[in-house]
């Protein structure tokens, strides 16, 4: 399901309960306004259809605070949405969740060790869904190995340094730019599993214990 389709399905629902009660209450309650009930229920077809999508985008605005907008957890299992629960390994701790619509950023504590056996984990589960098979070697800033067999000139090492460290903030500004989280000075980016245009990108610092998470719904 796309992530803007996802995010509306909630007060969708709710806007269908609320017009069906509403055409209900209205129909039966006719007699009382000296209208007959096959009249009213005429009546309140156009009323609920041209209804409808006001109503709607109202319940929308309403829940909004409630399901976007930043949230503190111990663990995921405090978590309100089935996404962060699902999206977020077990043993992190401390958690910080920014929800948005179709996706959510979050960074928490964790090891290093319980976050490389998560993604293990995560790509496993994934690639049922057509996730790529795991890659041990995804942390963008490492050089390849490749590039390593070879010896450079410390200045080509520099220039290629200062061009990862580049690439590293621009990467790091598109998945978290305006939330105010500054980026560590030691932390590496972490592919994860990605199946139909849901997955999760990863950061890791480990002078802080820390991993920060870009995630994007099914």
């Amino acid at each position: 399901m796309p992530p803007m389709l996802w995010a509306a399905v909630l007060p969708f629902q709710i806007t269908c309960a609320l017009i069906a009660v509403g055409y209900t209450a209205f129909v039966a309650a006719a007699p009382k306004f000296k209208m007959k009930r096959g009249h009213a229920a005429l009546l309140g077809v156009p009323s609920a259809t041209f209804g409808f999508i006001p109503l709607c985008l109202g319940v929308d605005a309403l829940l909004s605070p409630f399901r976007f907008g930043e949230f503190h957890y111990e663990t995921a299992n405090e978590a309100n949405d089935y996404h962060v629960r699902w999206s977020i390994p077990e043993t992190a701790r401390d958690i910080t969740v920014h929800q948005a619509n179709g996706g959510f950023s979050a960074h928490y504590a964790i090891s290093r060790e319980d976050l490389d056996a998560w993604l293990i984990f995560e790509w496993d589960r994934l690639e049922e869904n057509g996730a790529e098979p795991w890659k041990p070697h995804s942390v963008v800033t490492s050089r390849t190995p490749e590039l390593n067999e070879e010896p450079v000139s410390e200045q080509a090492a520099k220039w290629q340094a200062e061009q990862e460290a580049k690439l590293l903030a621009l990467y790091w500004e598109g998945d978290f730019g305006g939330l105010g989280w500054p980026m560590p000075a030691d932390v590496v980016k972490i592919e994860g599993a990605h199946a139909r245009d849901a997955g999760s990108t990863y950061y890791y610092s480990e002078s802080e214990g820390r991993a920060y998470q870009r995630a994007s719904y099914f």
